[in-house]
């Protein structure tokens, strides 16, 4: 029980801690494209895997990659804003609920425009 809590601490710690540090030492492509939903930390707090959203899909990879070339730096820059033995190794990932609700949202604008369209 002490474990999960202590998990969900340091992944709140983070989350906090990250959006600023990207805006900060990220790329202009990073700052103005990438949004942090969710951390999950290991078991014994040794990694992180981030799950980020692209705001435009289609630039998605070539984000995920920038952001993992320069995750070292990322982990510096974390290391200073958050007071901790030892900084997790982090690992970016692309969100799939996310993808999943955007592929969804736009199926349904497709729906709403064809019954506009056949006059339903």
């Amino acid at each position: 029980m002490a474990l999960l809590n202590r998990q969900a601490r340091v992944e709140k710690q983070i989350n906090r801690a990250l959006m600023p540090v990207l805006l900060t030492y990220g790329s202009a492509e990073v700052r103005t494209q990438v949004m942090v939903q969710a951390i999950k930390i290991s078991r014994d707090l040794s990694y992180a895997k981030v799950f980020i959203k692209a705001r435009q899909p289609e630039r998605s990879q070539s984000l995920l990659m920038a952001l993992n070339a320069e995750k070292a730096m990322y982990r510096k820059a974390l290391a200073k804003a958050i007071s901790m033995k030892k900084m997790p190794d982090l690992k970016f990932y692309l969100d799939e609920l996310a993808q999943a609700e955007q592929r969804a949202d736009q199926a349904m604008q497709n729906v709403r425009q064809a019954d506009d369209e056949s006059g339903l």
